[in-house]
């Protein structure tokens, strides 16, 4: 699909509903993501749905995203498992699913692993810290030899924060972003009467397009949201 096209996305909380498109995307896009048991899947559906999304365009499910609070590190929103259809691929669909998945678990870091040949989610991390100008820390997880040398690569952490959520804040429609308003909100600090109004709706629409665009201060191409 054209990266030049003027594209809407949707991004929602996933339901136990959506597990046979999700699962039919996670089966279509290997080996770009690994493939667990559909049990897996609905009972992320049934017990995490408030911290994993999915991102619809036109109705069809396009892109997933599955993480959890850690019971033992409540400030940390552990990022488990992305998957983007290739077709939608470069409209920055992971890092904007993940800035959602920040945003509504208001905590103050943000965690994922990745492997070391997975050179796509480690810039998207790095691009996500420089994005919320913070630090981003590396260590090995998990090793090969944890895997017992079954061919399994390495489990990289990548550590993003500490987080200042007032970079996350943005007081634009979700129907009428622009460049302006997206580097104003995502990189300066809010002016007083520009606080973002509260809303119950835990949905949003985005212009890929226009935000794509954009010439940040890092240099980071990324997608938005508004903030709920």
């Amino acid at each position: 699909m054209s990266k030049r096209k003027n594209l809407k996305f949707r991004i929602r909380n996933v339901t136990i509903r959506d597990i046979k498109e999700v699962y039919r995307l996670l089966t279509a896009n290997r080996p770009y993501v690994g493939l667990n048991s559909r049990y897996t899947y609905f009972l992320l559906a049934k017990d995490f749905a408030d911290t994993c999304v999915v991102a619809e365009h036109k109705c069809k499910i396009v892109a997933f995203s599955s993480g959890y609070v850690p019971p033992t590190k409540k400030d940390t929103f552990f990022s488990w498992e992305a998957v983007v259809h290739r077709n939608y691929r470069g409209h920055n669909l992971q890092k904007s699913m993940l800035l959602h998945q920040i945003r509504k678990t208001g905590v103050k870091y943000f965690e994922g692993t990745v492997n070391p040949s997975n050179e796509v989610s480690k810039r998207n991390f790095r691009e996500l810290a420089q994005l919320l100008d913070t630090r981003c820390e590396e260590k090995v997880l998990f090793s090969e030899d944890d895997f017992e040398n079954d061919g399994h690569e390495p489990e990289i952490l990548y550590r993003v924060g500490p987080i200042l959520h007032s970079r996350l804040k943005m007081n634009i429609d979700s129907e009428q972003i622009s460049a302006e308003a997206v580097e104003r909100a995502m990189c300066l600090p809010l002016e007083p009467n520009k606080a973002a109004t509260d809303t119950s709706d835990n949905e949003f629409q985005m212009h890929t397009s226009q935000i794509r665009n954009l010439d940040m201060r890092n240099q980071v191409k990324v997608a938005s949201e508004v903030l709920i």
